[in-house]
């Protein structure tokens, strides 16, 4: 999602038809997927061996030509082409999700 956008969890929540979400600690972060709070992107499913996170996207976000992410550290930025971040993601294992924050 966008980062000037505030997540509602609850709302995310019901979206994904989940009965409990919550942000994962630094501790959590780390071992599924490599990476400190701060740095989270979705090159972490690189390291996401179990393969057992769920990969979620806005809608307006991917309608959008190019996306953000940091490389699996914020001392850099990277901008990718929205369906190259698509393909990577689902030839990583994983299938991006995209619904209506």
């Amino acid at each position: 999602m966008s980062d000037n956008v505030r997540l509602d969890l609850k709302k995310f929540q019901s979206t994904v038809q989940s009965t409990r979400l919550s942000m994962a600690s630094p501790e959590r972060l780390k071992i599924k997927l490599g990476v400190t709070p701060g740095s989270v992107s979705i090159f972490g499913l690189l390291n996401n061996v179990d393969h057992d996170v769920h990969v979620y996207f806005d809608e307006q976000i991917v309608s959008t030509e190019t996306l953000v992410f940091h490389p699996n550290d914020n001392t850099q930025t990277w901008f990718i082409k929205t369906g190259d971040v698509m393909k990577f993601v689902q030839e990583m294992g994983f299938e991006p999700n995209v619904v209506a924050l």
